[in-house]
């Protein structure tokens, strides 16, 4: 799941038929009935690597690096809603990437929907995932992969 399309084309293009990919809304926590919307800033550079959902970032990528964005309302889906979509489905890999909201996202994770075989996220506070992420990961059968820059990934043991 990508808000940016063209990473998504390209990533079909390179992977085939071997994955599902679904450009719609962020991931995120929803408070149930609401219709919720954030923006999103996208910045005008090929497969960019530095898209948020954080305003200030996107502002001083432009004042200090020139890199101009446009501005896009999208839908918040929750991430168990998103899995369920998916139930009837094995999920190989996992790979969360919500522009600063991804421990909250694990948090919320409901593990009796999905069991991936691998998940990645990012975390630049802990490096490795917070006490709260790595006991969650750890109950549910999962054990630390690696731990590289800002991203972090674990698999389930068999």
């Amino acid at each position: 799941m990508d808000l940016d399309e063209d990473k998504l084309k390209w990533f079909k293009l390179m992977r085939g038929n071997n994955v599902s990919t679904l450009c719609s809304g962020v991931c995120g926590e929803k408070k149930a009935g609401s219709n919720q919307e954030v923006y999103f800033y996208k910045h005008k550079r090929l497969l960019s690597e530095i898209d948020t959902l954080d305003e200030t970032t996107a502002i001083n990528n432009e004042n200090f690096r020139g890199w101009s964005f446009t501005k896009k309302k999208v839908s918040i889906i929750d991430i168990n809603t998103f899995l369920d979509l998916y139930k009837n489905e094995d999920i190989n890999f996992l790979n969360i990437d919500v522009e600063g909201i991804d421990e909250e996202i694990l948090l919320n994770l409901n593990f009796t929907l999905c069991k991936p075989t691998i998940i990645v996220f990012e975390d630049s506070k802990n490096f490795g995932g917070s006490i709260q992420i790595k006991e969650k990961l750890k109950t549910n059968g999962y054990s630390q992969l690696f731990c590289s820059v800002g991203s972090v990934g674990y698999y389930l043991e068999s």
